[in-house]
């Protein structure tokens, strides 16, 4: 009877939790068109937006629909997305000058690719 409870708490524990993580995609953190304008001054020269090609680095057409990130193979989640940002892997230089609001706009701007 215990384990039932256990199983019980556990089963309602994850189905709170996948609903939250499911919550998160839908939820604007930054000004779209805003991103657009910042991403094409500092990130367009290196990125295709309407092309999964690689131009530079790869392209970002429908980024947030995939399960990895191109090169880093890390999950496509906000948070991942900044972090490449702020801190890059691989090839990819650093942005230093983008505020944490930029890079939060860029980030919703990528989400609607």
């Amino acid at each position: 009877m215990r384990v039932k409870w256990i199983l019980g708490g556990l089963t309602f524990f994850l189905a709170i939790s996948l609903c939250i993580s499911h919550a998160e995609p839908g939820k604007r953190w930054g000004d779209i068109e805003r991103g657009e304008n910042l991403f094409i001054t500092k990130c367009g020269f290196c990125h295709h937006t309407d092309s999964k090609d690689t131009k530079v680095g790869p392209g970002l057409k429908g980024v947030f629909k995939k399960k990895v990130l191109p090169v880093s193979k890390r999950p496509v989640t906000r948070e991942n997305i900044r972090n490449q940002i702020r801190n890059p892997f691989a090839n990819m230089p650093a942005v230093p000058d983008l505020s944490k609001q930029d890079i939060r706009d860029i980030t919703e701007y990528l989400r609607v690719l």
